[in-house]
């Protein structure tokens, strides 16, 4: 009776070990422009900038010394059937929620917060009256000497033959 315990602890052990080691599956690569499908929203990186000086008075681009920050800029378009407060209330959640800035030393940067690009640019669209227009600005904050980034975009509910995360290389 030991030996079939010891035989199956070991049993046990080695898928558990081995399963957490998991083969996880690449990001599909996407190039800046393109749009990426991620169920009932897509997304396009369009740009990228590193946000220092920046004239806009938002604390989410004050970062604390030895860090700076960086803006990712984000179309998307979707949730046609929403109105326009949930639109907004569903992208800045999904943007903040799940983008991930990488950098060329493997560092792994959570977004700070998504806001639509004229309020990051400290402009308003006299006239427009959306409440969530098209194009966004996701901030995170990085290391002084970070550099060549990859943008990580999780996908939400990803189905049979979907990818789980995308990566677009920032250059």
């Amino acid at each position: 009776m030991r030996a079939f315990v010891e035989r199956t602890l070991t049993w046990l052990i080695a898928t558990v070990v081995l399963g957490c080691g998991g083969d996880k599956e690449p990001p599909a690569q996407y190039a800046l422009g393109q749009e990426i499908p991620l169920g009932i929203i897509s997304v396009s990186v369009t740009q990228w900038a590193d946000a220092r000086g920046t004239s806009a008075p938002l604390r989410s681009l004050r970062p604390p010394e030895g860090e700076k920050p960086i803006a990712v800029f984000v179309r998307w378009r979707g949730l046609d059937e929403y109105g326009e407060f949930d639109r907004r209330t569903f992208v800045e959640a999904f943007l903040s929620d799940r983008l991930t800035l990488v950098d060329s030393d493997g560092f792994e940067y959570r977004a700070l917060t998504a806001m639509p690009k004229d309020i990051y640019q400290f402009t308003a669209q006299a006239g427009s009256g959306k409440t969530a227009p098209p194009e966004w600005a996701v901030v995170f904050w990085t290391w002084v000497d970070s550099r060549d980034y990859e943008l990580h975009i999780e996908h939400p509910n990803p189905g049979e033959g979907d990818f789980d995360v995308a990566a677009v290389d920032l250059p």
